[in-house]
């Protein structure tokens, strides 16, 4: 189901033009998604659903010194982070000062500061689900809301 989704959502950024297209990179296999998180030294446990996701594109190329934002955006305030960026961002968070819990990974950035994070203790009750940071927003109750189940 998730990689129809993508196809449609390919579809509709085809129709409107999206300058996103030209940003995003080809999929990558489970195995390669797991190899890159083992060599990193990352024990996260992804939810079928974001294999799917990086197995459709693996977000965008990292090269943006040439782009607006709103270029890059998958959906507003959405950018879909490579792996590789995905994976420096996480090492960044979970061990620098703002201090992130392991088991959020970052999937999507706004390019100011805020991110869309997957659950990925499958103990946990909140398990695949997407949480929005936005440490900067005063609009919501607290850093982390849940969005997307």
């Amino acid at each position: 189901m998730t990689i129809e989704l993508c196809e449609q959502l390919l579809l509709e950024l085809e129709r409107s033009i999206s300058p996103v297209l030209s940003y995003l990179q080809p999929g990558i296999s489970k195995s390669e998604v797991d190899g890159k998180l083992r060599l990193a030294k990352i024990g996260v446990s992804f939810p079928d659903e974001v294999y799917s996701l990086y197995g459709w594109k693996n977000g965008i190329n990292d090269d943006t010194d040439t782009r607006t934002l709103g270029e890059q955006w998958l959906f507003k305030l959405g950018i879909f982070c490579s792996l590789d960026l995905a994976i420096s961002n996480y090492l960044e968070w979970t061990t620098g000062p703002s201090y992130i819990s392991k088991t959020l990974f970052p999937l999507f950035e706004s390019g100011g500061g805020d991110y869309y994070f997957v659950e990925t203790n499958k103990h946990s009750a909140s398990y695949g689900m997407i949480l929005y940071y936005s440490p900067s927003n005063p609009d919501l109750p607290g850093p982390l809301l849940f969005l997307i189940h």
